[in-house]
């Protein structure tokens, strides 16, 4: 297995980690990587694509690629407690929450699965982006069945917080059963959304939460992205 050119993107991920290349700056064009590594044009390639992947560099056609702004991974605690725009409160961190899209429709068969629901019955599915100031740092979708929220929509207009909507509106107090964490890439829309590159990695989060632990209430799938998350688990 060639892995020449991770060696490369390696070295440069070292040294914009230890601040030799700061924002902004451009790192050498592919004729100087060639006389710095001696690789041949294909692997340079590689290596620079690898970098604008995962974050490091942004690459302007015609001009270079450049160090882009490196923001710090937040310590983010998976437990039964859920409410995103509490923690962030708690780390000092300002939260945005928007509503992206919202519908009231018929349970598909997974959400019926899940969620323990007959094949006529209905859910509300919301489409959630979470940002930490303006960056973007979570797309999450959530479904719960209408019947624990009966006419949510006339609760949605200046939306900013769902547990509190639920606790507030209908007296429901979110506790996390279970989350299912795998790596993955992102749609080409989650991708735009979250304004990282097709390739760049992602966590996905399959959650399950109940109401006072007993009821499930909730099965969302959040897509979080890799470079601004670091996820702890608490037993």
């Amino acid at each position: 297995m060639d892995v020449q050119h991770i060696e490369i993107a390696d070295y440069f991920i070292q040294a914009i980690s230890q601040g030799l290349y700061q924002e902004g700056d451009r790192i050498p064009s592919e004729a100087e990587l060639q006389v710095l590594f001696g690789a041949r044009r294909s692997v340079l390639r590689r290596a620079v694509a690898r970098l604008e992947e995962t974050g490091w560099v942004t690459t302007r056609q015609g001009k270079g690629s450049f160090v882009t702004s490196r923001k710090v991974p937040i310590d983010y605690e998976l437990s039964s407690r859920t409410a995103f725009s509490s923690i962030m409160k708690e780390k000092g961190i300002v939260p945005r929450v928007a509503l992206l899209h919202w519908e009231k429709r018929a349970a598909k068969q997974r959400e019926q699965d899940q969620l323990a629901l007959g094949i006529d019955e209905t859910v509300y599915a919301l489409e959630i982006l979470r940002s930490t100031g303006d960056v973007p740092l979570s797309i999450t979708t959530t479904v719960m069945p209408a019947y624990l929220v009966p006419d949510l929509e006339a609760h949605l207009t200046g939306f900013h917080s769902l547990y509190a909507l639920l606790s507030r509106n209908y007296q429901l107090q979110p506790r996390r059963l279970k989350s299912i964490v795998r790596a993955a890439l992102p749609e080409p829309r989650d991708a735009q959304i979250l304004n990282i590159a097709d390739h760049a990695p992602i966590l996905q989060i399959e959650s399950f939460v109940t109401h006072r632990g007993v009821n499930l209430m909730e099965y969302s799938m959040s897509r979080i992205r890799g470079d601004l998350n670091k996820s702890c688990v608490t037993f």
